[in-house]
């Protein structure tokens, strides 16, 4: 299959009959206003975002050299510079990872297998632009979350398991681009405790819900739907440090297959029962990684790019909250109950190579001298 840069999106758009899609989100004059939208932008931000990204996919292995140039394009974002868009940032990954070929303004399948996960992705891409104004779950933090998963895979293809059987397959980086795309969209603000009753992924289900008539229609059959549907609600980081939360369950399960830590290394399958609607991560290995690997790239900009990011995050996560500051003490909680001060996959753990420690070490130093609020002045 070939089509026209100019017109990628409306070429894979218009082989989904969205006639026959039932609870739409968006309904299909929202949609069509929207993918126009994304084409134009495509044509105008493609160049940008292959420019830009070009770091990631370079012969340069110095995880503190990739580090600086990530904090620098996140940096340049947060005061409106070189800013481009999910979709352009998801067919530059297409064309990276193999799925496509360009030149001359035509873009080529190299498989014409991949169809239905190239039409799934480039319609996350579109889905994560639909407007969303809120301090933190905005569409920006959408293109991070993307642009960490899009450093992960190649961190772990290109880098840490060149040449070895334990590459991310097509399959793999096409859920991971799609839940990086999807994993808030619909986001209001509001979190997974309501009246003081915690609703396990109410929220990140409900992103699932929107999204999954698109995806479906696109071509992508239901085994992989439920895998995303399972890496969304892993990244479900509520109830902070309870054992129910989702995250908490999901680093046991990683635990257990991977063994990364002495004292789990004993952990019985039987004694760990996860929520049955992830229970899948005790038996399958591989879907557990891809899970880890999603929720890390959610919580990478706050963590372990740089530490003015890191306060800047916390202070919109305040603001979203209805608050217009944060403390250290807030931080430190985030770093040590859902960081768990340590990031656990092999991409994770070199990308932040440094850079957590270095974060929690200031925070811990601004919590020692005085626990100060930061505010945006500051």
């Amino acid at each position: 299959m070939q089509v026209k840069l100019t017109n990628i999106l409306q070429s894979f758009f218009s082989d989904i009959d969205l006639d026959a899609l039932e609870d739409m989100w968006l309904d299909e004059g929202q949609l069509s206003v929207l993918v126009n939208q994304e084409e134009e932008r495509l044509n105008s931000d493609y160049a940008l975002a292959k420019a830009r990204l070009a770091y990631i996919f370079s012969s340069n292995e110095n995880a503190v050299q990739l580090a600086n140039e990530t904090c620098n394009l996140v940096r340049g974002w947060h005061e409106g510079k070189d800013l481009f868009h999910a979709g352009s940032m998801v067919l530059v990954a297409l064309e990276k990872f193999g799925f496509i070929s360009g030149k001359g303004g035509v873009i080529e399948l190299k498989d014409p297998a991949d169809e239905p996960m190239v039409r799934a992705m480039l319609v996350a891409g579109v889905l994560a632009e639909f407007p969303n104004d809120l301090p933190y779950h905005n569409n920006l933090h959408f293109r991070k979350v993307l642009l960490h998963v899009v450093r992960m895979i190649a961190a772990h293809n290109n880098i840490l398991f060149k040449g070895t059987s334990h590459l991310l397959e097509k399959s793999d980086i096409a859920k991971l681009v799609i839940s990086a795309c999807i994993h808030d969209i619909g986001h209001e603000g509001k979190g997974n405790i309501v009246d003081h009753k915690y609703h396990l992924a109410m929220i990140e289900k409900r992103s699932f819900s929107y999204a999954y008539p698109y995806l479906a229609a696109a071509g992508l059959d239901e085994e992989m739907l439920e895998d995303i549907k399972v890496m969304l609600i892993t990244t479900d980081v509520s109830p902070i440090g309870d054992p129910i939360s989702p995250v908490s369950q999901l680093r046991t399960a990683y635990e257990f297959h991977f063994g990364m830590d002495e004292d789990v290394s004993n952990i019985n399958e039987d004694e760990e029962k996860l929520h049955e609607e992830i229970s899948v991560l005790m038996e399958e290995s591989h879907l557990c990684l891809l899970c880890v690997m999603l929720q890390e790239a959610d919580i990478m900009n706050s963590a372990a790019v740089d530490y003015d990011i890191t306060r800047y995050e916390s202070l919109a996560i305040s603001e979203e909250a209805g608050l217009y500051r944060s403390l250290p003490e807030d931080i430190l909680l985030f770093l040590e109950t859902i960081c768990n001060k340590k990031m656990l996959s092999a991409a994770g753990c070199y990308l932040a190579e440094g850079k957590l420690e270095a974060i929690t070490r200031r925070v811990i130093d601004d919590y020692h001298n005085g626990n100060k609020p930061y505010c945006k002045t500051g």
